[in-house]
């Protein structure tokens, strides 16, 4: 009796097996009421004699390719600002650095406010700029353009 029942287990989990092998349809794309051209009414002669002409539906024109670059421009954040020294302590993401005597500039809610050169000592993921002309706060913004 066990093999006749060893037998049966391993039938089912073969028959099992080859029910979930099919792939299931795709459904069909249905088209929409809306996707459909319109074409304007046709004008009646008894109402305009003159211009009886049937408006045929342009065709499309082919849309542009976007192109897409990436933003390799520098940025960091001023971390500290001395007004005596007139220098800032500027904070960079990791792997980023300004190079020794860049200019670079300090925008403030999207205005141009200030403008900087790298002077150094640099420290981990933080530098030095002496602050060439204009002003310069915390969490103002620093860019390279």
């Amino acid at each position: 009796m066990n093999r006749f029942t060893l037998m049966i287990v391993l039938v089912a989990g073969i028959l099992c097996g080859c029910a979930t092998g099919k792939k299931p349809s795709q459904p069909k794309p249905s088209v929409k009421k809306s996707a459909r051209l319109e074409q304007p009414p046709i004008q009646s002669s008894a109402t305009n004699t003159s211009t009886n002409v049937s408006a045929k539906p342009k065709a499309s024109e082919p849309k542009p390719n976007p192109l897409v670059t990436p933003d390799n421009s520098l940025g960091g954040k001023v971390a500290t600002f001395n007004s005596a020294g007139r220098f800032v302590v500027l904070d960079f993401p990791v792997g980023r650095m300004p190079a020794l005597e860049q200019t670079m500039f300090v925008y403030r809610d999207g205005l141009k406010v200030g403008e900087i050169k790298i002077s150094g000592p640099t420290r981990d993921n933080n530098t030095v700029a002496d602050l060439i002309s204009g002003v310069a706060n915390k969490g103002d913004e620093v860019r390279d353009r």
